[in-house]
C-alpha cells in the first residue's frame, strides 16, 4: 500500500503490485509502527519498506503487462452457454493423472488465463493459480483491434464530418436518399468515412451524403464526430478527455485541439453513463468488475484492463468480450476497445508510475478532466474534491 504521508493512518495514494520493482526517491522518517523505514516513491506516495527488499534491477514496467496477442494482458475466456459443464483441475499435473476435477467454472463469469499449454493432447488454458481448464470447454474471446485516429498524424478532414461505420458486417452505400434506392455498393464494418453535413429524411429514415459524391448513408448506420466547446478554464497545455454519447464518441483532447478520437461503448437505457463533467479519481493496471446484488444481468468479469474511475463505479476501461464499439453496451461505464484504453490510460492523469498497479489523484496530483455529453448541451459539474481512503 502507497499513503499519502508517511504513516499507516494517512490516505491511500495507491499500490504496487507484487512482485513489481518499483524507485525509490528518499528515505524519510515516519510512523515508528513501520519498523523497516519509510520511503517517498512519487509525487505525496510513501510506501513502508516491511515488505520489499532492495534489488539490483530489473527496471520497474509498466503495467499492465501485455501479452502475446499485443492487445491484452491475459487470454480470456467463459463457460459455454447451456449445461456445457466446464471443470477444473488443480493443476495440468493433476489432469494428466486423471484426478478428480476440484470444481468447474461458475456461469455468469469471464475468466482471465496466463498461458495456453497442452495435456494429454489436449489444449488447456492454465491461470495464476496454475489451476486448468479443457479449451474445448470453453468460449474464447478474441479481443477487438481495432483502434481509433491520431489526430496529429492523421487530422481530421478539412472539409465535411468524419465519421464511423458502426453497422455489422457492412453497411449499405445508396446512390439516392431513399429506402428503396439502388445499392451503390458497401462499407466495411468500422471503416472511417467523410460525410457532408445536409442530411435528408425520406420514410422515417436519415440519410447521409458522402463527401466524395459517391452515395448516401444510413444515419444509423454510422457514428459522427460532433465537437464542442470545452469548459471554461482548460489551460492550452492540458489533456483532457470528451465523450459524447448520442454518436458514442470520445476523444483526448490537448486544450482546446483535438489529438484522438474514436467510438466507444457507453450504457444502455436500462443502464446509462451518467452526463457531466468530472475528474478522473483513480486509475487501476487490472480490476475485477461485478454487478451488485440484485442486478437482473449478473456479470463477474475478470482483469479488466486499464480501468479509469470518474465517477464512484463509473468507469472508462478496455473491453474484451464484445466488439460493438459505436453502439450502447455497458452497465454504465465507457467501454473502449483494448489500444485505445491503453492510449487514453497513458495519457490521463494521475499517471501511474511504472510498478504501481493503481493510483489515487490528489490534491498534489490532480486527475484529468472527464466530460461526458449529450450532442452540445453543457453536462452539470460534478467535480469533487480528491477524496480520502483512511487505512484501517
Amino acid at each position: 500500500m502507497l499513503y499519502d504521508a508517511a504513516k499507516f493512518s494517512a490516505a491511500f495514494r495507491g499500490k504496487i503490485a507484487r512482485g513489481e520493482t518499483f524507485h525509490v526517491l528518499e528515505f524519510v522518517e515516519g510512523d515508528p509502527e513501520c519498523k523497516a523505514g519509510w520511503a517517498r516513491v512519487g509525487v505525496a506516495a510513501f510506501i513502508c519498506l516491511g515488505r520489499s527488499t532492495i534489488v539490483e534491477g530489473p527496471e520497474p514496467f509498466p503495467l499492465p503487462r501485455i501479452g502475446g496477442n499485443g492487445l491484452t494482458p491475459f487470454r480470456y475466456a467463459k463457460r459455454r452457454k447451456g449445461d456445457h459443464p466446464a471443470p477444473v483441475w488443480r493443476s495440468r499435473a493433476a489432469l494428466r493423472r486423471g484426478d478428480d476435477p476440484v470444481g468447474e467454472l461458475a456461469p455468469d463469469h469471464d475468466y482471465a488465463f496466463v498461458r495456453k499449454r497442452w495435456a494429454n493432447g489436449e489444449r488447456v488454458l492454465e491461470d495464476d493459480t496454475r489451476r486448468v481448464v479443457k479449451e474445448a470447454d470453453v468460449r474464447r474471446f478474441s479481443p477487438s483491434a481495432f483502434e481509433g485516429r491520431d489526430l496529429i498524424n492523421d487530422p481530421l478532414p478539412a472539409e465535411g464530418t468524419l465519421a464511423w461505420v458502426v453497422a455489422w458486417p457492412n453497411a449499405a452505400k445508396h446512390d439516392t436518399p431513399h429506402p428503396d434506392a439502388r445499392n451503390a455498393g458497401r462499407l466495411a464494418f468500422q471503416a472511417t468515412v467523410v460525410v457532408d453535413d445536409a442530411s435528408v429524411r425520406k420514410r422515417g429514415t436519415v440519410f447521409y451524403p458522402l463527401h466524395d459524391g459517391s452515395g448516401w448513408v444510413e444515419a444509423r448506420a454510422i457514428r459522427r464526430f460532433i465537437p464542442a466547446d470545452p469548459p471554461e478554464g482548460i489551460s492550452d497545455s492540458a489533456v483532457w478527455v470528451d465523450v459524447e454519447v448520442t454518436q458514442q464518441t470520445l476523444t483526448l483532447m490537448r486544450g482546446t485541439t483535438p489529438i484522438f478520437t474514436t467510438v466507444i461503448s457507453s450504457g444502455t437505457g436500462k443502464n446509462p453513463t451518467p452526463l457531466g463533467i468530472y475528474r478522473m479519481e483513480s486509475k487501476l493496471a487490472l480490476t475485477d468488475m461485478r454487478s451488485r446484488a440484485g442486478d437482473d444481468d449478473a456479470y463477474h468479469v475478470e482483469a479488466v484492463p486499464w480501468a479509469m474511475y470518474f465517477d464512484g463505479r463509473f468507469a472508462l476501461h478496455g473491453a474484451y468480450w464484445h466488439n460493438r464499439f459505436g453502439n450502447r453496451v455497458s452497465h454504465g461505464c465507457i467501454n473502449l476497445a483494448p489500444k485505445d484504453a491503453k492510449r487514453v490510460f497513458d495519457a490521463l492523469d494521475p499517471l501511474l508510475p511504472n510498478g504501481w498497479i493503481n493510483v489515487y489523484e490528489h490534491d498534489d496530483a490532480r486527475g484529468s478532466l472527464v466530460r461526458v455529453r449529450k450532442g452540445d448541451k453543457t453536462p452539470p459539474d460534478r467535480r469533487r474534491e480528491p477524496r480520502r481512503r483512511n487505512a484501517k
